[in-house]
C-alpha cells in the first residue's frame, strides 16, 4: 500500500474520488495531516479504519488501495480491463518519461498507475505534476 507523501498529495486533489468515501469502512487507509503541513515537510499521520461506518473528518484524506481502485472501472470483464490499462499505459508513455514527472515522483506504485488509470476512464483527467486537469485531444 502506497502511503507515501507524493501519493497522499495526489490522493488530495482526487475530488471526485474522494467523494465516494463518506464514511470510513473497515481496512480503509486514510491520512489525517493536512496537505499544508505536508507542503510543509510534516511527516504524514496514516490510520486504518478498524470499524465499518466510522465519521469522516474534513482534513482526512482517503488512500484507496489498488483493489478498491480496481473495483471502480467496469472489471466485468477482467480481460478487456487488462487490455485497456496496457493500452492505456502504453498511450501516457511519454507522460511517465516526463523529466519534471520523473523529478517528481521518480517512483510509481501500483495505486498511483491505477489512480491514474480510473481518473482517466472515469473522469478523463491526466495528473500533470500538480493538478488532475481535463485532457484535452
Amino acid at each position: 500500500m502506497d502511503t507515501s507523501k507524493e501519493y497522499i498529495k495526489i490522493c488530495v486533489k482526487t475530488e471526485e474520488i474522494q467523494k465516494l468515501r463518506k464514511k470510513w469502512q473497515w481496512s480503509d487507509f486514510y491520512c489525517e495531516t493536512p496537505i499544508e503541513w505536508l507542503n510543509k515537510g510534516k511527516s504524514p499521520s496514516i490510520s486504518v479504519a478498524l470499524s465499518i461506518n466510522n465519521k469522516r473528518y474534513k482534513n482526512e484524506t482517503w488512500l484507496p488501495r489498488q483493489d478498491q481502485l480496481q473495483e471502480m472501472v467496469d472489471n466485468k470483464k477482467p480481460d478487456e480491463l487488462i487490455v485497456r490499462l496496457i493500452n492505456y499505459l502504453q498511450d501516457n508513455q511519454k507522460y511517465y518519461k516526463n523529466e519534471a514527472i520523473k523529478k517528481l515522483y521518480p517512483t510509481n506504485s501500483m495505486e498511483r498507475i491505477w489512480l491514474a488509470f480510473v481518473m482517466k476512464e472515469k473522469y478523463n483527467k491526466i495528473w500533470n505534476g500538480k493538478e488532475w486537469i481535463k485532457e484535452i485531444k
